[in-house]
């Protein structure tokens, strides 16, 4: 099944396009989410922050906020030498740094104890994952059929067709995503319906470069709505969420991708997503 995957950085989690779930404790406020507490080994690679000498380190969940100095909440960080953290500095009385944390956590308690010094390297027995093939490929032969070859799309009048186009494009029936491929004309369309239909209805306003296909992915009016029913009843226990790309897919942010969390997610999105439609990221992962 495709819903669980493993994330290596805690410090960007998420890419959000509709809805996010704050983070716990610290800048977002919220508690910690539960779980953890099962002497699994977990590492990440993430922001590491103390407010001040008066309070404890934390691993930062979810969003930091690029201040300076930065902010972020997460868990309670146990075990950790400074001296470790590579690039770690200071500005007004905030310490921040990264690095790979290895140890345990206690979702109950909002802690992770570090069973070994932070590190700038990953830690043996990681398994990490290919990178995955991000690509934004043309989704069509004849990108100018029932348009204009010569249409300029930097011109005066481009500007206009354009706005209609990035409009009209989400009120299509099971409309999923637009994207460009050469990164500025390529307009690329996927809806689950008639993409026939969608091309003649896209073309009454864009006579330039356009492709329209039909995808297996979600629609965008139910991945809205989905997000903000996972946010409503999971609350805390979901750092973020996002969809978008090509390919319809939801992402979702949580601490540890274990499966009953997962299991949670997907029963809170069934009514709009399929667990095909979903997946599930821990920014915690076991280590083997």
């Amino acid at each position: 099944m495709r819903a669980v995957r493993g994330l290596l950085s805690g410090a960007a989690v998420l890419a959000v396009v509709a809805g996010c779930a704050g983070a716990p404790g610290g800048a977002s406020g919220g508690e910690a989410p539960a779980g953890g507490g099962d002497d699994v080994t977990y590492a990440t690679f993430t922001t590491i922050l103390q407010a001040s000498a008066d309070v404890p380190p934390e691993l930062c969940l979810g969003g930091v906020m690029e201040s300076y100095p930065p902010q972020c909440g997460g868990l309670e960080l146990i075990g950790l030498d400074w001296e470790d953290v590579a690039d770690a500095e200071t500005a007004s009385g905030v310490t921040w740094g990264t690095g790979w944390l290895v140890g345990t956590y206690d979702g109950g308690a909002g802690t992770f104890t570090l069973t070994e010094p932070a590190s700038d390297t990953p830690p043996s027995g990681l398994q990490t994952p290919a990178p995955e093939d991000v690509t934004f490929p043309p989704l069509c032969e004849d990108p100018y059929r029932g348009g204009d070859e010569t249409f300029d799309p930097s011109s005066p009048e481009a500007a206009a067709a354009l706005e209609e186009l990035l409009t009209l494009a989400p009120q299509l029936d099971g409309y999923i995503t637009l994207y460009v491929s050469d990164g500025s004309s390529e307009h690329n369309v996927l809806v689950q319906g008639d993409a026939e239909a969608a091309h003649q209805r896209l073309r009454e306003v864009w006579p330039g470069w356009l492709c329209v296909a039909t995808g297996t992915g979600a629609a965008e009016a139910d991945v809205h709505t989905a997000q903000q029913a996972l946010h409503e009843e999971l609350g805390d226990r979901v750092l973020g969420s996002g969809g978008g790309g090509t390919d319809g897919i939801v992402e979702v942010s949580v601490v540890v991708a274990d499966e009953a969390t997962t299991q949670a997610v997907l029963d809170a999105v069934e009514p709009w997503l399929t667990p095909e439609q979903v997946v599930v990221t821990g920014t915690l992962v076991p280590v083997d």
